[in-house]
């Protein structure tokens, strides 16, 4: 199970999955992760890219996360240090804070969203 996964209490699915409601689709702040993102835009209710690395973004990624937003609310989630290297989410103030921040994002973009 991905880490943005455990923290946000998800499940992973499958491409050959059908949610009952739109997912929100994972993907790293890299232009791969967001050509892969722009591949589910049409059926997700809302694309969490997730930091690759501490500090900003390149030019190129910044036009792809312009273009992803176009078809689909993008929430991004910080760079959190704790969270490198480990398969168990930590629990801590900080790691409980990104997330509820993230979670808010999500719910106030997600598409189909009660």
């Amino acid at each position: 199970m991905s880490t943005w996964t455990q923290l946000l209490s998800g499940a992973e699915l499958s491409v050959d999955d059908a949610p009952e409601h739109p997912p929100v689709v994972v993907a790293r702040s890299t232009l791969a992760g967001i050509d892969a993102a722009k591949a589910h835009a049409r059926t997700a209710g809302v694309v969490l890219l997730v930091a690759d690395a501490p500090g900003s973004v390149s030019a190129d990624v910044r036009r792809g996360i312009r273009v992803l937003s176009g078809a689909i609310a993008v929430v991004r989630a910080p760079w959190v240090n704790a969270l490198r290297g480990v398969n168990t989410v930590p629990d801590t103030p900080a790691l409980t804070k990104a997330s509820a921040a993230v979670m808010t994002s999500i719910a106030k973009q997600w598409r189909y969203a009660q």
